[in-house]
């Protein structure tokens, strides 16, 4: 190694003993695409970085803290990124993550679906205690879903377990039948 180093700069700068020696090439390798479906690369998976010091986890930490990655990236691991696709002619707001209003959250904690009844109009389901669904489905009444985007005009809404909206009311359905037709495409 001493003698490549001096027959390349005429020196070798008082080299002896390394404990540690080690390659690394400019070779500059991105990936193609950062994101793809539901995988996004950052850090050292994104990158090739030097082998010593902290450069790989400065680049690791730079990739996260930029503020369109980490803005995507902190969406997708609270899942509030996440969304399903809607068929044709359903709500807007199907697929997404539904806001936690009138105590939703709680609510999903038992693993069934919720409906959201916004109240003024019947539903459709018998009124009782937040219960009256039956196993797999709590309902919800009185929810105040303003000043939220999206949920102005809605009626009802049923919400999946996993807190993402399977079915909202369009303005004009007939809210009841609506409603039933809702909870048979999940069986109830």
């Amino acid at each position: 190694m001493r003698a490549k180093v001096g027959a390349v700069v005429g020196t070798d700068f008082g080299m002896r003993d390394p404990s540690w020696l080690s390659r690394f090439g400019s070779a500059s390798r991105l990936a193609d695409r950062y994101r793809e479906g539901r995988l996004l690369l950052a850090g050292d998976a994104a990158h090739q970085h030097f082998p010593a010091g902290g450069v790989g986890l400065n680049v690791g930490v730079q990739d996260a803290a930029h503020p369109g990655v980490s803005a995507e990236l902190a969406g997708w691991l609270s899942g509030l990124a996440v969304a399903y696709p809607a068929g044709a002619g359903d709500h807007p707001l199907t697929g997404c993550r539904a806001p936690d209003v009138g105590g939703l959250f709680a609510a999903l904690r038992s693993d069934r679906y919720v409906l959201l009844d916004f109240g003024g109009e019947p539903v459709g389901v018998a009124d009782a205690d937040p219960g009256a669904g039956g196993p797999g489905l709590a309902v919800l009444r009185g929810v105040v879903g303003e000043g939220r985007p999206g949920w102005t005009d809605v009626r009802a809404a049923l919400i999946r377990p996993d807190g993402h909206v399977a079915w909202a009311d369009h303005p004009g359905d007939d809210l009841p039948v609506a409603v039933r037709a809702a909870l048979s495409a999940i069986g109830r």
